[in-house]
């Protein structure tokens, strides 16, 4: 159940740059774990990084992968696809250079930028408009030879793909009733 936008994108052929962009609640998200689970069936031996910006949108990323491929009934090696924070793919980059860790802020190196790293045979970047720039750089720099999907970019050029229609409610109802004056909300 996809929206033809959707469909387009998720049966496109991998480019070295892909740009999603789409308004908010327009499945995005959604559409990047379908194109995942479709290139690695695809292409088994095939290796993705979904980055998200936070600890707690890589977990809720996990969580619907899982749903996904229980709810679908896939055989899909789940160790395929590996979902993590931009500040993990920079540790893993420097701890390959013998460098110091990373802990808080999303700083990149010189040394990071001069130096090849192979994280991925793709990497799918969600929310980049949350990003540092520099960030970006730094994908484009080290997928030079492979492929990367940007989601939700504001670049000057026309995204790859755009998703216009937005599934959130527009109108919230909300309804409050008189309870008893001691219960607890």
């Amino acid at each position: 159940l996809a929206t033809p936008a959707q469909v387009e994108f998720i049966e496109s052929d991998l480019k070295k740059l892909i740009t999603l962009s789409g308004a908010a609640s327009s499945g995005k998200t959604n559409s990047i774990l379908l194109k995942s689970i479709l290139e690695i069936l695809k292409n088994p031996k095939l290796k993705i990084i979904i980055i998200e910006p936070t600890k707690l949108a890589c977990d809720l990323l996990k969580q619907k992968l899982l749903n996904i491929v229980e709810y679908a009934i896939i055989e899909l090696d789940l160790n395929s696809i590996e979902i993590i924070t931009p500040i993990d793919l920079l540790n893993r980059h420097l701890g390959k250079l013998k460098k110091p860790r990373l802990e808080v802020v999303l700083h990149i190196n010189e040394k990071l930028m001069q130096k090849s790293f192979k994280a991925a045979d793709l990497i799918i970047c969600d929310d980049t408009n949350i990003l540092p720039l520099e960030f970006m750089d730094y994908l484009k720099h080290i997928q030079k030879n492979s492929f990367l999907i940007l989601v939700n970019v504001y670049n000057e050029g026309e995204p790859s793909f755009t998703l216009g229609k937005s599934f959130r409610k527009t109108e919230l109802k909300a309804i409050f009733k008189k309870a008893n004056q001691h219960a607890k909300a």
